[in-house]
């Protein structure tokens, strides 16, 4: 009887857990009155731009420096709210526009809960709700007024998508070869729109073509015309991406509005230290406001003087840094096993690499802003979910919401006042060296991502790779998850 009243209290629960994940944006809306006025007021004189001429909209705006997606959903979608509701005061716009993005936030969980599912996390929902209650998801989101949270949306959409493809393309049925090829086209699609939205989702992208590789391959696998609706994809997600990354007027730069934003009109943040931020070079003890091209140390090599700069030297370590990431990630796919605990460990491992590519940048390149470890932490948590080993998980999954509190209050702290003993812990150099020790323990889980097998290539998975266990259920994929 007891067990009959838990199996029927656990979707109770869940309902009740998606329904709170599903408010909560709203919520802290109401709670969080506060935003970054001179972003909302920069998005708004673009707005001015697009509603003049959206296909000049760089031209008439020089200070316009996101890609045309991501244009679009801060200057388009505001010129709209203003349109339709008869705005005019700033703040008056925020208030709309925000809960335009709050219900990008709410999608974003239903998202999170998928892939919590895709990796056979028991308690997919209530970890995918422990992400958006964190101060690191919503203060530089839907509270600051940024559009973060709409490049994490494509983001997450992606990765459920390729990473459903991933688990369904050896399936012997062909309904589930069908479903793995409508997975692999929208999470194409999506990863487009992601690298058309903001520019700094590049660092992510980046980490997710090995698991668009794989998906590809592993259809390829399956059979030739597998592979051929495959690349025809490829080739689709392509074409989108190259239309409308033309749409706007732009002299030069192959008319890429892509281009454009890193090479010519975006902003040029990595000649500073940081920009309210942090990353290793705070502990240099110079304004952060200060030239990162100014030396820190001159060598003499070979009879001739060399001196160092932050700018040079944190490209320098972030390109060995990604580099020697992925070579591991190079371990996973040709270790990730067919069955479904390996194949769990391979999906973990492409989630950590998107993790990992965005915590390096942060702490080695100069030019940092305090919102840029925003497609951070949610990854970090999956991961650990899956690679933690099974005793120090919970105190894994712990520490790191500990540090993402700490890193939302930072960010905060911007544009909201905090009292003086929260200042003092959110200070730059203590969130920098915070977050070194983060990243010494995710490289501790990379090795758990590892599992010594031969390669899946032509190997068809389990059943348990590819069927979604009930809510509460437990599976052989489930039993040692969080």
């Amino acid at each position: 009887m007891g067990k009959a009243v838990e199996n029927a209290g656990a979707p109770r629960l869940e309902s009740v857990l998606l329904a709170f994940g599903l408010a909560f944006p709203f919520l802290i809306l109401r709670l969080a009155n506060v935003f970054h006025y001179d972003d909302m007021r920069i998005f708004v004189e673009w707005a001015d731009c697009w509603k003049a001429d959206a296909r000049h909209v760089y031209g008439l705006c020089p200070s316009a420096n996101y890609p045309l997606v991501g244009t679009f959903f801060s200057a388009g979608v505001i010129a709209g709210l203003r349109e339709v509701f008869h705005l005019d005061d700033v703040e008056e716009i925020a208030r709309y526009y925000r809960l335009v993005l709050a219900c990008f936030d709410a999608a974003n969980f239903v998202l999170l809960a998928l892939i919590g599912r895709a990796l056979g996390l028991r308690h997919a929902v209530a970890l995918a709700l422990a992400i958006e209650l964190l101060p690191s998801t919503w203060a530089g989101g839907e509270v600051w007024g940024q559009i973060d949270t709409i490049s994490q949306f494509f983001l997450l959409a992606s990765l459920h998508g390729l990473m459903r493809a991933w688990q369904l393309a050896g399936a012997a049925q062909t309904r589930d070869r069908a479903k793995a090829q409508a997975h692999f086209l929208v999470g194409l699609c999506a990863l487009a729109l992601c690298a058309l939205t903001k520019q700094l989702a590049i660092f992510s992208i980046v980490a997710m073509a090995p698991l668009a590789a794989a998906a590809l391959w592993r259809l390829g696998a399956a059979s030739k015309r597998a592979l051929a609706l495959g690349a025809v994809a490829v080739a689709l997600a392509g074409a989108l991406l190259l239309w409308l990354d033309r749409q706007a007027d732009i002299p030069g730069y192959f008319g890429s509005s892509f281009l454009y934003v890193w090479f010519g009109g975006g902003s040029h943040h990595g000649r500073i230290l940081t920009g309210n931020g942090f990353n290793i070079w705070v502990f240099l003890g110079r304004d952060m406001a200060s030239s990162s091209d100014d030396p820190f140390l001159n060598l003499s090599l070979f009879g001739r003087a060399v001196s160092l700069t932050p700018r040079v030297a944190g490209f320098a370590l972030y390109g060995l840094y990604a580099l020697g990431a992925g070579a591991l990630l190079a371990r996973f796919c040709w270790r990730a096993a067919a069955d479904a605990e390996s194949s769990r460990r391979f999906l973990a491992g492409c989630l950590l690499l998107v993790a990992l590519m965005n915590l390096g940048f942060n702490l080695f390149l100069t030019g940092t802003h305090e919102r840029y470890l925003y497609h951070f932490y949610p990854f970090a948590l999956l991961a650990a979910a899956v690679l933690a080993p099974r005793g120090a998980r919970a105190a894994t999954i712990g520490c790191y919401l500990s540090a993402g509190t700490l890193y939302g209050l930072f960010v905060l702290s911007i544009i909201q006042e905090l009292p003086e003993l929260l200042a003092r812990l959110v200070r730059p150099e203590v969130l920098a060296g915070l977050h070194l020790a983060v990243l010494l323990s995710l490289a501790a889980l990379v090795r758990r991502a590892t599992v010594p097998t031969r390669p899946p290539w032509r190997l068809p998975p389990r059943a348990a790779d590819i069927v979604m266990a009930p809510a509460g259920a437990r599976s052989p994929a489930s039993k040692n998850s969080l």
